[in-house]
């Protein structure tokens, strides 16, 4: 009896822990990119300058584009050209980008950005399809 009620305990421990929500970070975001995905270590942050290091683990190069948009990361692959295996970026909003950054390499920039969905990204053809791309949430502080 006294294992069920553990067992229930740490699954009603890990139902709250999933349903948890981090305040959004003020601190610099820590990007890997990598074939074939972009890893951040926050998906919230408060708006203003925000630090972006960079660090290629992959064996090729990459690149770090910025796009304002609505869209989830995800429901943008429908949107890759088939010509080019590319995003158009002309058909968003872009704040900026790192550029090429390559393999084995860091670089780290800072971009004022304000309240709003972001999607950061390799646009290199052949890369955003196959998952080069991570969603970031800019909040008011």
């Amino acid at each position: 009896m006294k294992r069920i009620l553990y067992l229930a305990a740490l699954t009603a421990i890990s139902a709250v822990g999933v349903a948890r929500v981090s305040a959004p970070s003020s601190l610099p975001v820590e990007a890997i990119v990598k074939e074939w995905k972009v890893a951040l270590s926050t998906a919230t942050h408060v708006a203003g300058p925000i630090t972006f290091h960079l660090d290629n683990q992959g064996n090729i190069d990459h690149e770090f584009v910025i796009l304002q948009t609505d869209t989830p990361a995800k429901d943008l692959v429908s949107l890759v050209d088939p010509a080019t295996f590319r995003l158009n970026e002309e058909d968003f909003v872009s704040p900026g980008e790192y550029g090429d950054l390559p393999a084995g390499t860091t670089g780290t920039f800072t971009i004022a950005l304000p309240p709003g969905h972001y999607v950061l990204m390799c646009n290199i053809a052949g890369h955003y399809a196959p998952g080069m791309y991570a969603d970031l949430t800019v909040v008011e502080p």
